[in-house]
This record gives structure tokens, sequence and C-alpha cells, in this order.
């Protein structure tokens, strides 16, 4: 394909969503009906990411966006896979590190749900929620929140999918996954100009080029171990120099999506790096015995008696529970 000035969404197959966005006064979007993976990358399994899930049309079974589980029947995506479809027209595969075998499990969709900003903002607010029609038994995902450490620049994130492993390339059954730097909001304004919003987006690339998501990894997750950072949402071609891959920024959209999911406010994680600490609770002590007021004398008489004292109240310690969650970038295509 031509080398364009252009970013394009990063899903691939008929009747998806183009994101079109203008990058140096240009603008391209490329809609190109093959199969939709990842470039540069290596196969991965899915038991070592249980959470990662493949979008099919229900129609021919054609894959065509990524996603993450996020609750037993919560799939978190990119709005612009899911935005022309209904709940009908999707199929969500789990547990399934091949497309083509058998294994895990073919859920349908209930229900969709987009951020309701989706298309106000150029490609920013780039989330959805599918509902399945029934829960599944896969792990899942945990939402980074706003203030997550594993947002700092040069922080090695996981990227997964089965999209094209090149650009106008051919997808993968198996599996990938690629491992890419989070660069810093300046690198990614610099490259994408006013298309880049840091306030919903991140970007994830080697300056050199080599490794991104490509056409096909759209929705998908990129992850720093079990934490969701952002979904898989657009760029310009696929791991061209320069040119980082850019994701919807999952923990600033964290509290609608917590909202959708059904988790409530999601909670401020510790380095999603460092390994979970155990829930400690602090024992608690018996009160010590409170000194009983001497009786007093009330003699007969028509004043009011006496005041006596009252004991001062017992104090029994809090029990403290601390607990602590772990922690890909595709150019959507359509």
């Amino acid at each position: 394909m031509a080398r364009l000035v252009g970013a394009m969404a990063r899903a691939a197959g008929a009747g998806v969503a183009v994101v079109t966005v203008t990058v140096a006064g240009l603008s391209g979007a490329h809609a190109e009906p093959a199969n939709p993976v990842i470039v540069g990358g290596e196969n991965a399994e899915i038991e070592d990411f249980p959470f990662t899930v493949a979008l099919r049309f229900a129609a021919n079974g054609e894959q065509f966006c990524g996603g993450t589980l996020a609750a037993s029947d919560k799939v978190v995506t990119a709005a612009h896979c899911v935005a022309p479809q209904e709940p009908d027209d999707l199929e969500v595969i789990s547990g399934r590190t091949e497309l083509s075998s058998n294994s895990g499990t073919v859920s349908d969709v209930s229900d969709i749900w987009m951020h309701p900003n989706n298309g106000t903002d150029g490609a920013n607010y780039d989330v959805a929620v599918l509902t399945l029609a029934a829960p599944v038994e896969e792990e899942t995902a945990r939402l980074a929140t706003p203030r997550d450490k594993a947002y700092k620049p040069d922080t090695e994130a996981t990227v997964l999918g089965w999209g094209r492993t090149s650009e106008g390339g051919t997808s993968s059954d198996h599996l990938q996954q690629v491992k890419v730097p989070i660069t810093t909001d300046k690198y990614c304004s610099n490259a994408y100009g006013d298309s880049y919003r840091k306030s919903g987006m991140f970007c994830a690339g080697f300056d050199g080029g080599g490794k991104d998501a490509c056409q096909g990894d759209s929705g998908g997750p990129i992850v720093v171990g079990a934490t969701l950072l952002g979904v898989v949402s657009w760029g310009e071609g696929c791991a061209r120099p320069g040119k980082p891959g850019v994701y919807a920024k999952v923990g600033a959209f964290s509290k609608e999506l917590s909202e959708q999911i059904g988790d409530g406010e999601p909670s401020e994680p510790s380095d999603p790096n460092e390994p979970q600490p155990t829930s400690t609770t602090s024992p608690t002590e018996e009160p010590a015995p409170q000194p009983q007021p001497a009786p007093t004398s009330t003699p007969a008489t028509s004043e009011e008696p006496a005041p006596t004292l009252q004991p001062a109240p017992t104090t029994t310690p809090s029990t403290t529970t601390t607990t602590t969650t772990p922690s890909t970038t595709t150019t959507s295509q359509p």
C-alpha cells in the first residue's frame, strides 16, 4: 500500500466503521476487507493471557477485532469496532489460541454500550463494552486507573491480537504478542499533531518502528501484567518509524467503564509491576476492663439526685484489608 500521510482505524472486515483522522493537514482511511496481526511479534498462548478475546461476525465467522474480558460477561473493546453493529451481528470467542480450532467458548452478545462522546472529538473516546449472553469462565483483566504508574514513559507493555503480521499482509490464526514501550505525550503529539488527544489516548512503540499492532487488532488489549492500560485504536500504517500505535486510554475512562462492567469505582493501584501484597488483618484485642462508677447515695429529698459517672467508651481496633491488583498498539484499519 502507498505510504499515506493519514491515520486509520485498525479493524478489519467489511461492515466495520472506519475512523478517519487528520495528520499534517491530510486525511486517509482504508477499509480492506481481508481476513484480519501483530507486526514484529511472536506466538502467545491464551493460557498466559486468558482475558484476550476475538470478535467475529456471526453471519460468516470472520474475525475483525479483539477485546478484553473485564468481567465474566463483559468485554472492553474499541467503539469503532462496533459502531455500525447490532448485538445479533456479533460473536465473541474466548479461551482460544488458534481461531481455526474449536477450543474455548463462542458467546452471543446481548448488548453494546459505546462511550456517549464517541464521534464528537476525532478518534477520541474510542471505548465500548459488550455484554455477553452468558458468563464465561476465563480469568479477567483489571482496568487501569487515571494515575496508574504503568502509564509512565518507557514502561514495557504487551499488545495482543490476531491481526495482520505486516502492513497490508496476512493475518495470523495463532494469537500474537508484541512488547512495546509507552511513549511520552510529547512524542505522540509530534507524530500525529492535532489528531492526538492526550486526555483519552496514549502511544506505544519504538522510534525505529518494526513492532506494532495492525489491521484486525483493533479493540484488543495492551496490558502490563493483567492490567488493561488501553484498547488498540489507530495509527498511521503499521510499525512505521516515528509512528507509534495509538491506544484509547482505559484509565481516562475507568469510571464510565466500571459503571458498565458493574464494579463501581476502580481502586487506585500501586505499581502494577510489583507483586500483589497479601491481605492482612490486624488482630482484635480484648478491650481493657473499665472502672465501674462508685455507688452513690441519694438522700431522701425533693432535690434532683446527683448524676452518676458513665464508664468510658471502649475502642475496638478496626480491621484493615489492603489489596492491590496488577496491571497492546494497532492501527485500527477497517
